[in-house]
């Protein structure tokens, strides 16, 4: 089974985990690593290490690209050949790497199944999104 990993800064992946657990059950192998205001990197990649245990199927879900749980988890993906990163978590994100999970989905579903639910879930009340060819106004 795949490892699900959330990594963020604060107590974003806390609240994460805890919120999908109220929708779809807990589960051992869905895990927050939070990033602290007090934490150094060095300490986040060893938190992100041990969350990792002894899985050999890893899907780290962080919170933006280029910060430093991302930085971790890149490194700690190089020592598995079945790992990823996936940026910009949500949670309709994890919910959905968490249930595909369960289901004994490969890492590369896993990732591309919950790009695909993150994406979708974003939405605005009053303004209809633009189809994704469309230019944009703002230009």
């Amino acid at each position: 089974m795949v490892r699900v990993i959330v990594a963020a800064h604060g107590q974003l992946a806390s609240a994460l985990v805890k919120a999908t657990a109220m929708i779809v059950g807990s589960d051992p192998e869905l895990i927050a690593v939070d990033f602290e205001l007090d934490e150094q990197p060095q300490e986040l990649y060893e938190k992100c290490r041990a969350a990792m245990g002894e899985a050999s199927d890893v899907v780290f879900l962080v919170d933006m690209l280029g910060g430093s749980p991302y930085n971790a988890a890149t490194h700690c993906c190089v020592a598995l050949s079945s790992c990823d990163v996936v940026t910009g978590v949500n949670l309709p994100m994890v919910i959905d790497a968490a249930s595909r999970a369960k289901q004994n989905a490969n890492v590369a579903h896993i990732v591309r199944t919950a790009i695909q639910a993150g994406r979708s879930s974003v939405r605005a009340l009053l303004t209809p999104l633009a189809p994704p060819d469309a230019p944009d106004e703002l230009s």
